[in-house]
């Protein structure tokens, strides 16, 4: 059963705030506290909902409130009509009510590095998937998972335990830690990573990746509206590479969801799941079935037997 969580009203005012996109010191100026009792407060929040930072906090109170009005619209369904209410029109709507990565189940496998159509390209080529290109599929799927979940404390745990230095050596994973940091306010360690892909020859990101990350960083934190134009522009261009496009749609998706505006991100997760069909359809018209796929279901033992038992009487009675 979910747990409900009840607020008092000084923390529900500043979930309320911090979903409207106010920053620490806006919250503190509106509230008339200091911006470290603001800080304080948004610790005993976090607690509170079960979540790890802010941006946790405000899909956690947009879940809140589409689940609220769905109660609304299912009492006066059902006080008029007597039917159910209805299911999620849209992907969008359930990646907005039970977040991308449960949204999209095994789905998930055909975007991001690392994924479907690289294993089959892998093959296609005479490749075999040794201990070390499966080590580091596993590092990068993790963190693409982490990603898609709303996990960002995942990346701050890696740079906690010091273990960034083999990740920031290498994109994608460079980039998908940084998104992690950025997406989940971890600005302090966010800052210092990004310092260390801009030294020449620290990393192997490449021009557009680093630029995602500027933009994202401006478009959660300083809410530079070009900066969301660029990630945008990244995310829908058709020259953008297949996986930073699928990491730009994902940090535009957590972008629109801290600006509320709830529309453009269900149409952005829309379109994720478009990127994830088209990529499906693609390995299917190769030939390629990338989930097993039983033409019938096997029968129980004892139904095997008596299936066959009547095989025998037919072969006997001819």
């Amino acid at each position: 059963m979910k747990k409900t969580v009840v607020l008092g009203d000084k923390l529900q005012q500043m979930l309320e705030l911090l979903a409207q996109g106010a920053s620490t010191k806006g919250l503190a100026k509106k509230m008339g506290y200091s911006e470290g009792t603001v800080r304080v407060y948004l610790h005993n929040m976090y607690r509170a909902l079960g979540v790890k930072n802010r941006t946790e906090a405000v899909l956690w109170h947009m879940r809140a409130e589409r689940e609220q009005g769905q109660v609304v619209a299912a009492m006066s369904t059902q006080d008029e009509t007597g039917n159910k209410p209805a299911m999620a029109a849209s992907f969008g709507e359930a990646a907005e009510r039970d977040g991308l990565l449960h949204a999209l189940g095994v789905m998930e496998s055909f975007l991001g590095p690392y994924g479907r159509q690289w294993e089959v390209a892998l093959r296609l080529k005479g490749g075999e998937l040794d201990t070390a290109a499966t080590q580091r599929q596993g590092r990068s799927r993790a963190l693409w998972r982490a990603l898609l979940g709303a996990d960002f404390a995942y990346a701050k745990r890696i740079c906690d335990r010091g273990e960034e230095g083999g990740l920031l050596a290498q994109s994608p994973e460079a980039v998908l830690l940084v998104l992690l940091l950025q997406a989940g306010g971890y600005t302090h360690a966010g800052d210092q990573a990004m310092a260390r892909l801009g030294r020449r020859g620290e990393t192997a990101v490449a021009g557009r990746e680093l630029d995602l990350l500027k933009a994202l960083r401006a478009a959660l934190y300083d809410r530079d509206d070009v900066a969301l134009n660029t990630v945008h522009r990244l995310a829908t261009a058709a020259s953008t590479p297949p996986v930073v496009k699928h990491l730009a749609m994902v940090s535009l998706y957590y972008a629109q969801v801290a600006r509320r505006d709830f529309e453009q991100a269900r149409g952005t997760a829309d379109a994720l799941w478009g990127e994830a069909e088209r990529s499906r359809a693609q390995l299917a018209a190769m030939g390629v079935r990338p989930f097993a796929e039983a033409s019938s279901a096997t029968p129980s033992t004892s139904e095997g037997r008596r299936e066959t038992a009547v095989q025998r009487a037919k072969t006997t009675a001819r």
